[in-house]
């Protein structure tokens, strides 16, 4: 009765390692091939057109206001409305800068969040098709002796989903 389970359980582990598939992928090859940069590219353009023209817009609308002043002689008090007005003007102009900057990392960082969950729903998916019961980055690999690189068809099966 012993040998009988020693053999069945010498049979169930090489059942066991012929189903377990691992493999890696390159995420920065499969993340480039198939989402690139362009998308967050012409977002991130379109957010610096807008902010830049907020801020042409206050400088022009601040430039109508102070070439009166230019030709004449100013009295005290005028000279502090329009150095008070300069100042409001630089605050406008840095509350938008700094709001640019927030608003444009937010946005790379909702897109590459975006993008890390489609991924995971495609490797996921894959890893079914496959039969591969664990798929990493290559990056996060220190060693693996039966492993095999899936970056290529990786990329073929999302852009077949595509």
């Amino acid at each position: 009765m012993k040998q009988l389970l020693v053999l069945l359980f010498f049979i169930s582990s090489i059942w066991v390692n012929a189903q377990t598939k691992a493999g890696y992928f390159d995420h920065q090859q499969v993340t480039d091939a198939l989402f690139g940069s362009d998308i967050t590219e012409n977002l991130l353009e379109k957010l610096v057109v807008k902010y830049r023209d907020s801020i042409e817009f206050k400088l022009l609308a601040h430039e109508r206001h102070t070439e009166p002043y230019d030709s004449i002689d100013l009295t005290e008090k005028e000279l502090q409305a329009l150095e008070d007005s300069i100042k409001k003007m630089e605050l406008e102009i840095r509350r938008l800068n700094e709001d640019f900057l927030l608003r444009s990392g937010m946005l790379k960082e909702t897109l590459e969040l975006e993008k890390e969950i489609e991924l995971k729903s495609y490797i996921k998916e894959f890893c079914k098709r496959n039969e591969l019961s664990l798929l990493v980055d290559k990056a996060d690999l220190w060693y693996c002796e039966n492993c095999r690189d899936y970056t290529q068809e990786l990329i073929a099966f999302i852009k077949e989903r595509n």
